[in-house]
């Protein structure tokens, strides 16, 4: 039973660490910059699918904006004003879109923007534990199983259903067999 206990901890944790994986941290950098013009960091595209959270925001005293494009709509938000952070908790942006940090401040300060981007193609390989998957190459036919097992020794054919409480514990697991 303790080995079991292990597995299901490892998966467990296992799941819980894929959006860490596949999240890339990038950091936009505005120049420094002289009186009233404005400045703008690299962009950062974010593709159908994609998402971005905010992370981090320099404070040097001087107003931040985050600039998103999405399509012909040019959306500006202000992510720190110099008496107060203008938003509380996570700010999360999903593509299809254009991000930049932007700033008129007259600082001879560099700021920073740090975004966590998750990219939807990013988990194309990942399988999670409890899916199988017949690869968009494979040619032929295949049959999709469905077992159940009170031991997870002996495996027997089960349907999609109902099961009652009648027996103390139940695993099912789903997999594949080529056929020709």
């Amino acid at each position: 039973m303790n080995a079991i206990l292990s597995i299901l901890l490892f998966i467990a944790i296992a799941v819980s660490t894929l959006d860490c994986i596949a999240a890339e941290s990038i950091t936009m950098q505005v120049p420094a910059g002289g009186s009233g013009v404005l400045r703008y960091s690299d962009p950062v595209t974010l593709a159908a699918g994609d998402t971005a959270t905010l992370l981090y925001s320099s404070n040097t005293g001087t107003p931040l904006q985050l600039e998103v494009v999405i399509g012909l709509n040019t959306r500006s938000l202000i992510i720190y004003a110099p008496s107060h952070i203008t938003y509380s908790g996570p700010i999360t942006l999903s593509g299809p879109a254009t991000i930049r940090a932007k700033t008129s401040n007259t600082s001879a300060e560099i700021e920073l923007v740090t975004l966590s981007v998750n990219r939807a193609n990013s988990a194309e390989n990942v399988v999670p534990a409890n899916a199988v998957v017949i690869p968009e190459d494979a040619s032929g036919q295949f049959q999709v199983i469905l077992e159940s097992s009170t031991d997870l020794v002996t495996w027997t054919a089960a349907n999609p259903g109902n099961y009652g409480g009648s027996t103390q514990k139940r695993f099912f697991r789903t997999r594949i067999v080529r056929l020709n």
